[in-house]
This record gives structure tokens, C-alpha cells and sequence, in this order.
């Protein structure tokens, strides 16, 4: 007999593992905290205009899950060539860097640095922090520029204490040689990357999920249950509840943070699993979405700012993902403001989303990007848990909690926060089908 499946969480993780249930005939219920699926995958309206949750992109990586994405959403899911820019001091960078661009933007005496730094590179070592590995990878001088402060902006922590791990498929295919041929690539080139070739929604990112939702059934869905309580005799989890109601699961998928699972687990974990617990760290994001009356602002997928003077880290324009998601002759865009839970706050002031929105649209137009008239309307989201904070000592921690969740025979945990790795769609529903499959 086929075992029920109970998935705690209807983001993308939970869902992914609803979808290829339903494939197999497998019983299952989902439970979602709120009263709309998608988690941090959703697509919003404002108006004529629709965004997303994030930057979101559905990646080429694996031919066996984008043709299960082209069956699902069939003609609305479009192939985007749209490439990405790096914003620095006042001027627009290819990504992936091109050698025009460096000679023109930085000039012949930093770009032959840059070439003599990659060049006396030892090739691949065995680095653990985004640091090192960075430098090992591009140089210091191009590392310095355009990466190491934008992933402490977006990390919140310096990079010699955040893992490798962070940089997720950017640099990990990288060499001392295929880093130079990239930067010797002329801008004629018909070199890809992922970062500029997608695929992507016609009704955004968020219409891949709903359209899940329609596929699988709202009947298996449990909206407004969030899960307060695990019962456990060890080996196997006994029960569960949400604020009304007490389950008795054969099998359990969990999305859950880890932090948040080891908290509502009677009786308690050991007490090494609760100290472990406490350094699993998330940083969320403020997304300030502000409509423009102008037909668009740039044609770029993402525009990347390392500079510490913007309190962003990246913008992106829904209009160049889908012309649906904006009328033909206006235009929004998504600023994306990374930030701590409020326990995680240190000594800066708190500044108000007004304050913030205010200091966003004078950075902006004091570089050109609009104009304060342009402006029609705005809104602000807040994404909790948005990017785990993996630093280069969390591996024990997670190494243990891993090995006590794992402890319980009727217990699988998938996804971003439950794995507490920073990974991609295409890899979350690869991960789910897998594991649907061996259950």
C-alpha cells in the first residue's frame, strides 16, 4: 500500500512534491501557513501591472524538469534572452564580463592587471570562504569591484566568514582558463550564460505554481495551517497539529526551517540540536516595487549594485521577463533591499519603509534611472527567509541536525530552508521528483 503523504509548506518545495505525487497516484495533503500557495515564488497584481516575489528565472539545467515546466504551462512558458548588467560608479558592466567593456570602462592598465591576476592563478584550491574563493576564481581586482561587496550586501555578513557554497552555479564552473576566455570575449561574441537566457512565465514567475495548484487540486490543499507541534518517540513522528487540528501522518515532507522544526519538537531535541538550531541564520528582503510612467528604463533581465552607497542590491524590470506584466507604454521595476530579522539587529538605526522607499527614488534619479514625475505609484513586500546565511562554520551544526532529523524513518526534509542551501527551481523539483520516486 502507498503511503499518505502530509508536506508541510506550499511554497515552491512543497509544491514540486505535490506534483509529481499526484503523478504517481500518491495520496497526499499539503499544508500551507497562509491562505495563497507559492511561498516566496508569488506573482502579484497592482492594476495593469504584475510582479514577482523576486528575480526569478527558470533555468535550463536539467532537460528532464524544464520539459515537465513546458508540459505544465505549455505555450505560456516563453525562452527570454535578456541579460543582466553589473551598476558600477555611474557605468553599466556586461555579466558575464566582456574585454571591450573592461578596456573601455576601466581602462588598458586595470584590465592588463586583471588579465596578470587571473593568469598567476594556481587554478582550483580547496577554499572554504566566498572570499577566497573568489579570488581564486576571478582576481582580486575584478572580485573586489564587483563582487565581494555585493555579497556582504546581500549576506550581511563579510565574505571571509560566508561559504563558498553562496556563489551557488555563478563561479562554481569557473577556471583560471575559462575565466580569461570569458573576459577575452569580444562583444560580438555568441558566448550564453544563464544570467542573460531563461525561461520564463508569460503571467509571471508565480503563474508556474498556480498552475501546479489547478493540476494537483485545491482539495489537497489545507489553506491557513500553520504547524505549531511535532510528537515523536524518536524513531518516527507520532503526530502533529496546526492551531486546530492533531494529525497522525504515515510519511512527512517538511519545507519547515530547521530552526523552526527543532522548536516545535516534543520532547525537545538533544540539547547540542537546539544549540545548532540557534545558528541557522536567514536574511530576508524588502522589495520596493515602484510603477513608472515611462515604456521602460533599461532592457536588462537584473541590474546588480556592489557599490555600499545604494542600500539595494538588485533591480529588476518585470517588462523585460514578459511584456505582459506591464502596459506597453508604462513600466515598473523591483529594488530588492536585503536586511536582518529584528532579533539579528545590531546598532543601526531603524530606518521606516517610507524613509527607505524615499532614499531608494533620490539614488535613483540622481543616477538617471527616472524621474521623480515619472513616478505613478509604489508598493513594498516584505520576503522573510528569503536566502539562508550559509557561513563557513555552519557545517557542523548542520552536519548534526541534519543527522537527528534524518533519525526519523517517516521523515523527509526538501527545499531552500529545510536544507538550509541556497538552490534553484529547476533543482527543487529535481530534488522532488526524486524523492517521490523512492518512497
Amino acid at each position: 500500500m502507498k503511503k499518505e503523504l502530509k508536506i508541510l509548506g506550499g511554497g515552491p518545495s512543497g509544491l514540486a512534491v505535490g506534483f509529481y505525487a499526484k503523478r504517481r497516484n500518491i495520496k497526499f495533503r499539503i499544508h500551507e501557513s497562509i491562505d495563497r500557495i507559492g511561498g516566496n515564488c508569488k506573482t502579484y497584481s497592482h492594476g495593469n501591472f504584475k510582479y514577482d516575489s523576486g528575480a526569478h528565472r527558470f533555468h535550463d539545467k536539467n532537460k528532464e524538469i524544464t520539459k515537465d515546466i513546458k508540459l505544465l504551462l505549455d505555450e505560456d512558458l516563453k525562452k527570454v534572452n535578456s541579460p543582466s548588467k553589473i551598476y558600477h560608479d555611474g557605468l553599466f558592466y556586461y555579466f558575464p564580463i566582456q574585454i571591450n567593456d573592461i578596456i573601455k570602462k576601466l581602462g588598458y592598465r586595470k584590465f592588463f592587471k586583471v588579465a596578470y591576476e587571473i593568469i598567476g592563478l594556481k587554478g582550483d584550491k580547496d577554499d572554504i570562504s566566498f572570499k577566497n574563493y573568489a579570488y581564486n576564481k576571478y582576481g582580486k581586482t575584478l572580485s573586489n569591484l564587483f563582487l565581494i561587496n555585493y555579497t556582504e550586501k546581500l549576506w550581511g555578513r563579510d565574505s571571509n566568514v560566508l561559504d563558498k557554497s553562496i556563489a551557488g552555479d555563478r563561479l562554481k564552473k569557473l577556471t583560471v582558463i575559462s575565466t580569461l576566455n570569458k573576459i577575452i570575449k569580444s562583444s560580438s561574441s555568441k558566448f550564453t550564460h544563464y544570467e542573460g537566457s531563461f525561461y520564463y512565465p508569460k503571467h509571471g514567475y508565480g503563474s508556474i505554481f498556480d498552475k501546479i495548484l489547478l493540476n494537483i487540486g485545491k482539495a489537497n490543499v489545507k489553506f491557513n495551517s500553520r504547524i505549531i507541534n511535532f510528537e515523536h518517540n524518536e524513531t518516527e513522528i507520532i503526530n502533529y497539529s496546526d492551531e486546530n487540528e492533531t494529525y497522525y501522518p504515515d510519511h512527512i515532507i517538511s519545507t519547515l526551517p530547521l530552526n523552526l522544526m527543532v522548536s516545535m519538537f516534543t520532547p525537545k531535541p538533544p540539547e547540542k540540536i537546539i544549540q545548532a538550531a540557534k545558528k541557522i541564520k536567514f536574511r530576508s528582503l524588502k522589495l520596493f516595487i515602484i510603477f513608472l510612467d515611462t515604456p521602460f528604463i533599461t532592457k536588462n533581465a537584473s541590474i546588480y549594485f556592489p557599490e555600499k552607497k545604494f542600500p539595494f542590491t538588485r533591480i529588476y524590470e518585470p517588462k523585460n521577463r514578459s511584456k505582459s506584466l506591464a502596459p506597453s507604454n508604462q513600466t515598473s521595476i523591483v529594488v530588492e533591499v536585503p536586511f536582518n530579522n529584528d532579533k539579528d539587529k545590531k546598532k543601526s538605526p531603524i530606518e521606516s519603509d517610507d524613509e527607505k522607499y524615499k532614499r531608494i527614488c533620490a539614488l535613483l534619479e540622481k543616477e538617471g534611472f527616472f524621474s521623480k514625475s515619472q513616478i505613478l505609484d509604489h508598493r513594498v513586500l516584505t520576503m522573510k527567509n528569503a536566502y539562508p546565511i550559509i557561513e563557513t562554520n555552519i557545517n557542523i551544526e548542520l552536519n548534526e541536525l541534519t543527522k537527528y532529523f534524518n533519525s526519523f524513518k517517516n521523515l523527509n526534509l526538501i527545499g531552500r530552508n529545510s536544507l538550509f542551501k541556497y538552490i534553484h527551481t529547476h533543482k527543487i523539483f529535481y530534488d522532488a521528483k526524486i524523492l517521490v520516486n523512492n518512497i
